[in-house]
């Protein structure tokens, strides 16, 4: 990875870029879409291959895509994922986390 002065290019298809943590929950029906049968999904992966954290805005950007399957279908459960802490941050915490999606 290498800083530049160049603008990057707008995401394909006019997807909107959201950012969100690299680990989730999806169906089964949405990742099949992701991977295998969506042209956007591929040209998304594409465009974000020279950004420093793909993972961070990749799933969430697709999920937002009007044609996704189960789209919004978590955001009625709680979710049950991982919260990351970087040592850097200082932050030392235990128990459980509950995030409403």
């Amino acid at each position: 990875m290498e800083k530049t002065n160049k603008q990057k290019s707008k995401a394909p298809y006019n997807i909107t870029i959201y950012k969100n943590l690299a680990y989730n929950i999806y169906s089964r029906n949405f990742l099949k879409w992701a991977i295998r049968d969506s042209e956007k999904a591929k040209a998304l992966l594409e465009w974000s291959k020279d950004t420093l954290t793909p993972d961070e805005h990749y799933w969430r950007s697709l999920e937002s895509i009007d044609e996704a399957p189960d789209r919004g279908k978590w955001k009625d459960y709680w979710q049950i994922s991982r919260i990351i802490l970087w040592r850097a941050s200082g932050r030392h915490c235990s128990g459980k986390y509950k995030t409403a999606c």
